[in-house]
């Protein structure tokens, strides 16, 4: 493994445990751990639901970490937050580069819609309304899993095939990179850990891929975000497609995935902000 990986593993980790110290999980919710989703013993999930007999709609969280780092176990309390408000949540942990090569998490998304179709009778889950996040790496991925979805010729390009018959009612994209126009990959170090080879530059760029059947998308940055600019660029390019989309931009000095600290009221007042866009993107009575 290159030392650049072994670097943001360390460098992550340290500020996730900090970030998240002295949380507590929830007593009001029904935690079910590392449900296998795949044969690797890395395709593990938790479920959360809220403590009732309804039928519960779907969050399914994609975590970020530079598409190298990064855990279910990292994000267990922002998705644990998120599930005693109508929601049942999947918080699944990927296959990370480098020893799993691109597209091995997208893969895993599949996977795990494939769980969620297998299983739906089991914890009460409404399979008209399935929804997902994503952050930074998490949300690039996010936004190319909804090309597999909505786009039959990337879908051939990069050969994953749904066969869950599922879809995505719509999906919030934070502090997310879509722009490699700029992104040399030939010398970048990181991706060149990511990637089986460089003919797959093509198959990273969401933007050349959408069309207008793109899934709904509510796309979220902020001042200190060093990401930020990407968010424009893809908001142009799902305006010149007609994709439905809502975009929140953040000031108060805030940085990179501030969300995830759910210690600050400003981080719960932004998740609630999602919960309420999934809520008016819900299907209701059948």
């Amino acid at each position: 493994m290159g030392s650049i990986c072994n670097d943001i593993r360390e460098a992550f980790g340290k500020s996730d445990k900090e970030r998240d110290k002295d949380l507590l999980e929830p007593s009001d919710i029904n935690i079910y751990r590392n449900l296998s989703y795949g044969d690797d013993p890395n395709q593990l999930l938790d479920l959360y639901t809220p403590q009732n007999d309804n039928k519960k709609p779907v969050i399914i969280n994609f975590h970020g970490g530079a598409w190298v780092y990064g855990d279910k176990e990292g994000y267990k309390y922002y998705c644990m937050s998120l599930a005693n408000q109508e929601f049942a949540v999947v918080n699944f942990t990927y296959r990370l580069a480098p020893e799993y090569k691109f597209p091995s998490a997208l893969e895993d998304m599949n996977l795990v819609m494939n769980w969620l179709k297998e299983n739906a009778n089991k914890y009460n889950l409404d399979l008209d309304n399935i929804f997902a996040i994503g952050d930074s790496a998490g949300a690039h991925y996010l936004s190319l899993y909804a090309l597999i979805l909505t786009n039959k010729s990337y879908q051939d390009l990069i050969k994953i095939y749904p066969t869950h018959n599922l879809h995505l009612n719509a999906m919030i994209l934070n502090c997310g990179i879509y722009n490699f126009k700029t992104f040399d990959l030939g010398t970048n170090k990181l991706m060149k850990h990511v990637l089986q080879s460089s003919s797959q530059k093509k198959l990273i760029k969401t933007l050349d891929y959408i069309d207008e059947n793109y899934v709904p998308v509510m796309i979220m940055t902020c001042q200190n975000d060093f990401l930020k600019e990407n968010a424009g660029i893809l908001i142009q390019k799902l305006i010149e497609k007609n994709v439905e989309h809502e975009y929140i931009f953040y000031t108060q000095g805030l940085g990179h995935v501030f969300n995830l600290d759910i210690s600050k009221d400003i981080s719960r007042e932004y998740n609630n902000r999602e919960l309420m866009y999934f809520r008016h993107k819900m299907k209701r009575g059948k």
